[in-house]
């Protein structure tokens, strides 16, 4: 899911507004936008969970039957795994951007800041990466 996506949503269900006529910044629209297609993703992935189960169990019942055991064998389920894991490679990309989606109740499980900066003229790093200068990126990187 791209920051597109998740413009395009929040067009859709008139959450992003151009005029910002509902008060809310636009890093506030789009954190509420992508907390509510969280929500119809973890929902979608909890039903197919929930039918994948139902059909095990249906499966185990149908087995028990032909073989007329008593009792339906335990069926084997897959809980320590996990249910879902959504990508956003582009959103957050600021911090401010990670604290609007955590005040609507989404959980922002890692947020990276990359930086590029210059190295020493001897080819070391700096010693202190906080107060390097930060470079932008090269032309060749920007065509790519």
């Amino acid at each position: 899911m791209t920051r597109q996506d998740i413009l395009e949503y929040g067009k859709g269900r008139a959450i992003v507004v151009e005029d910002a006529s509902n008060g809310l910044t636009m890093e506030q629209m789009m954190a509420q936008s992508a907390a509510d297609r969280i929500f119809e993703l973890t929902v979608a992935a909890r039903k197919a969970k929930k039918e994948k189960q139902i059909k095990l169990e249906e499966a185990a019942a149908a087995l028990a039957t032909a073989d007329g055991a008593n009792r339906a064998p335990k069926v084997e389920t897959d809980n320590d795994l996990v249910d879902q894991l959504i990508h956003m490679p582009d959103y957050p990309s600021s911090g401010a951007e990670a604290l609007a989606l955590s005040q609507y109740g989404a959980n922002v499980a890692c947020y990276f800041e990359i930086y590029q900066v210059q190295e020493n003229m001897d080819g070391t790093a700096p010693n202190d990466l906080k107060t390097a200068r930060e470079v932008s990126k090269s032309e060749e990187e920007e065509e790519q």
